[in-house]
């Protein structure tokens, strides 16, 4: 039953330095990371701060630096501003500030080649129903104490294709392009749909 549990409570995923997967897990709060063939995760320490996050309020975002930093970001409580975002140092990780506008809460992280992050978010209101957005934040940005509030790249509603876009990826094309890749989840309902868009 646990690892049940675990795998369910998986939020974010994010390559490490040394070819590991890093995996924040919520519910339970916690970072492992999954080393190349190795059956056992490790266990990283995470931020102090999560202990004080409801369980549905953790590590939604999380991506690899270009300096080898992890950055990680909280989806936070609905009724705030701001949530709290993280980088990781080699005895503790350093606070942030993640500004939230408009009902959008961070679901996903991806690092671009030249160190900017790009962040996936997500809204749902009965008024308006599901909408998503990509915010990009600026490499020189992302320093201890900084107070993050990232531009809007893009984003989606109705009547464009949108759904509970949980999970974004960056790569390189062959001409050189930044290919965007998100991703929905449909959480086993039959009202929602499992969508992998490419940009």
């Amino acid at each position: 039953c646990r690892a049940i549990q675990d795998r369910l409570g998986v939020q974010s995923m994010s390559p490490g330095v040394d070819g590991e997967i890093i995996v924040a897990f919520e519910r339970r709060h916690r970072i492992w990371r999954y080393l190349p063939g190795r059956i056992e995760p490790e266990p990283l320490r995470h931020p102090a701060e999560l202990s004080n996050f409801t369980a549905n309020s953790g590590i939604e975002g999380l991506a690899l630096l270009d300096d080898g930093r992890l950055l990680a970001i909280a989806e936070g409580p609905a009724d705030l501003p701001t949530t709290l975002a993280w980088t990781s140092g080699l005895k503790n990780w350093s606070t942030m500030t993640y500004a939230l506008e408009g009902g959008f809460r961070p679901t996903g992280a991806a690092t671009l080649a030249k160190g900017d992050v790009l962040v996936l978010e997500r809204r749902l209101t009965l008024r308006d129903g599901v909408a998503g957005r990509i915010r990009r934040i600026h490499r020189a940005d992302i320093v201890p104490g900084a107070d993050l509030n990232p531009g809007t790249v893009a984003e989606f509603r109705d009547p464009v294709a949108v759904d509970n876009f949980e999970g974004i990826a960056v790569r390189q094309g062959p001409r050189g392009e930044t290919l965007i890749y998100i991703v929905s989840d449909d959480n086993f309902n039959p009202m929602q749909r499992t969508l992998l868009m490419m940009f």
